[in-house]
């Protein structure tokens, strides 16, 4: 899908140019593809579930998403977002009926970690005790003009390789 703002600005990074712009992007589909789990962290089970919930048209599912572009990131962000939201809640209601305070919720991320991480669609959400990822991979893209979307490259990491499968975090 192409910004309607941007859309004459794509010329400038015609073939030949010799402008090639690369960047971070919050999540990308392709990252999947071209990386083993392993390397990327996280489940592809989760990028599938997400996948059949943007089912298109016609769905009977009640949770179905319907058509959506995952190309941008910001639906796999916004997944991962409320996954790791719904694992807090999980985390506190264990043998309750009772909901949860908003306090309980984020102290329970700081178990997100071992077989408590989070195996998003984005790769594993392990958090530090400030509620930050650790070593959370980065997709690096470029813009390709003739297709006019971000197109996957590779995938970065802070500390240059996938966390450990405990997601160990440093003091």
């Amino acid at each position: 899908m192409v910004d309607e703002k941007f859309a004459g600005k794509w010329g400038a990074l015609k073939k030949g140019s010799g402008i090639t712009v690369r960047y971070s992007a919050l999540a990308h589909p392709d990252a999947w593809g071209a990386q083993s789990a392993e390397a990327t962290g996280g489940s592809r089970t989760a990028m599938k579930e997400l996948s059949d919930l943007l089912r298109t048209g016609g769905s009977t599912t009640p949770d179905a998403i319907g058509p959506a572009e995952l190309i941008d990131g910001r639906i796999i962000i916004t997944y991962d977002a409320v996954t790791t939201a719904i694992t807090g809640i999980r985390n506190e209601t264990t043998n309750t009926v009772t909901m949860p305070s908003l306090r309980n919720v984020t102290d329970s991320w700081l178990q997100l970690k071992g077989t408590s991480r989070v195996e998003g669609a984005s790769g594993w959400i392990c958090l530090d005790k400030y509620g930050n990822p650790n070593n959370k991979a980065v997709p690096i893209v470029h813009l390709d003009p003739a297709a006019k979307v971000a197109v996957f490259d590779a995938v970065a990491r802070p500390l240059g390789r996938a966390p450990d499968r405990n997601c160990s975090i440093p003091n």
